[in-house]
């Protein structure tokens, strides 16, 4: 949903992306969060970040991809040419940099990648459209919504006093001046 995508965005960008670099990690991430489970993508953004702010990739956030169920011991095998015994080892040593890791996440989401458009797969679902349709509320609420909202209150503060202070005393005055809803009032 948009909440999660900003608040994942604002995070990439505490950890040094650019805005462009934020937009492009998003859709990457994004896409191997609908494969993997979107309750991951916090798992990933945090593991992404680090790799990102300590430019290489440790045996930790290796970890943390595996965890979510990210296979990038096997991706980055395929791109070294190598083997996962000698990724770990490389990993270790601190020769698997920031460009490896994102060319390698990037692979899977790109044509012929094991997540490649899962985003927008996801999104023509009927949970996907349910998503979007909360996501165009929230934005039509933050903009011209906004005024919307306020008329409704303003409305609502009528209705009360109307509830509260008017019907009370129309009732009363009715039951004043008509000795028939008095009666009828009473046998009931």
């Amino acid at each position: 949903e948009l909440k999660d995508l900003e608040k994942s965005s604002k995070q990439l960008l505490a950890y040094g992306f650019t805005a462009q670099e934020t937009l492009k990690s998003i859709d990457v991430l994004g896409n191997i969060s609908a494969g993997v489970g979107t309750d991951k993508l916090p798992q990933l953004i945090l593991a992404f970040g680090q790799v990102h702010a300590a430019t290489k990739l440790t045996g930790a956030e290796l970890r943390q991809f595996s965890e979510a169920g990210v296979p990038l011991l096997e991706i980055l095998a395929k791109q070294f040419k190598t083997n996962a015994g000698a990724i770990q080892e490389m990993g270790k040593d601190g020769q698997i940099g920031f460009k490896d890791v994102e060319k390698a996440l990037t692979s899977l989401t790109s044509e012929g990648g094991k997540f490649n458009n899962l985003m927008d797969n996801q999104s023509k679902s009927l949970n996907g459209m349910i998503s979007n349709l909360k996501d165009a509320w929230g934005i039509f609420l933050r903009g011209e919504g906004a005024r919307l909202i306020e008329w409704a209150k303003s409305f609502v503060a009528v209705l009360i006093d109307l509830v509260s202070n008017k019907l009370p005393a129309f009732i009363a005055k009715i039951t004043e001046i008509s000795p028939e809803v008095q009666k009828e009032s009473a046998i009931k």
